[in-house]
């Protein structure tokens, strides 16, 4: 079949993702979607979008539609969407329209938000965590909302001398350091969540091969803040951290570390009380 546009100008469906609240999403979907109908408007090609978006939705639990856009969250939510006519222009068969909407699968027992609130929320910690938005996570932890940026892979191994404080340390300093001076600045724009987790898998070496370890970062943000301008310490701020070590065998269970900057092995240190705000620039550009 040939696609084609009608000869005469369609008017634009109109958009109206109505403002509701909502428990907190746990997680969120962004789904690219074609919709097409066989009536020849806009507003049917917008329906048959949305009646696709929530077919896919459903299937991961994502049933709430929170936003529509044009591609992706870089940009504002449309409020009208335009389609092109199927068929010849003087005997259009139908009409086709593509939008990326944005739904969320609401938290059991999460407190409530405004719809419009919540895809801003997405919009802001995928970017500042630099997350995927079917990545992006909210949990609840010692009765408290969380943001679940996911689990990465440290790429490099370390070395044999380093025990497991250390170890943890090292990952603290390579990966947990950087992430938490890009989000931190912005946490007070964010009073939904306490703060952020990060897990990362570790390989090192060991006596039988190579070992593999998952080290868990839990990060207060009014604690990371302060952390990041300079009026925490290094050493009084890990101590604030909530971090866990699971050894990824079949039986282990996560076993909660106390960190030790200061006596972690091969003099491993996050740059004792300097102040991170100056050098944001020169990690993000690493």
């Amino acid at each position: 079949m040939i696609w084609l546009t009608a000869a005469y100008a369609l008017n634009p469906a109109p958009l109206d993702v109505q403002d509701r609240a909502l428990p907190l999403f746990t997680s969120a979907l962004l789904l690219e979607i074609k919709g097409s109908s066989e009536v020849p408007t806009c507003e049917a090609a917008r329906d048959a979008v949305l009646v696709k978006a929530l077919e896919e939705g459903k299937k991961t639990g994502h049933t709430e539609i929170i936003g529509i856009y044009a591609k992706d969250l870089s940009t504002a939510p449309l409020t009208t969407l335009t389609c092109k006519q199927t068929g010849i222009p003087d005997a259009p068969s139908g009409a086709v329209a593509n939008a990326s909407v944005l739904l969320v699968k609401p938290g059991d027992g999460f407190p409530t938000t405004q719809t419009s609130r919540q895809a801003a929320l997405v919009g802001l910690l995928t970017a500042v965590h630099q997350t995927p938005v079917d990545q992006l996570g909210l949990v609840v932890e010692d009765g408290k909302v969380w943001v679940d940026a996911g689990v990465r892979e440290h790429g490099t191994i370390l070395s044999p001398t380093l025990d497991v404080n250390a170890r943890a340390v090292a990952v603290l300093e390579k990966e947990v350091v950087p992430w938490v001076s890009r989000w931190s600045p912005l946490s007070g724009q964010v009073p939904e969540v306490a703060g952020a987790i990060l897990s990362l898998d570790v390989r090192s070496e060991a006596e039988k091969g190579k070992r593999k370890e998952r080290f868990r970062y839990v990060v207060d943000a009014g604690n990371a803040a302060r952390f990041t301008v300079g009026h925490l310490a290094d050493a009084d701020w890990t101590a604030t951290l909530k971090v866990t070590v699971d050894e990824m065998t079949k039986k282990s269970t996560p076993q909660l570390l106390n960190l030790d900057v200061m006596g972690a092995s091969e003099s491993v240190s996050t740059g004792g009380d300097r102040t991170i705000q100056g050098d944001i620039d020169d990690l993000e550009d690493e």
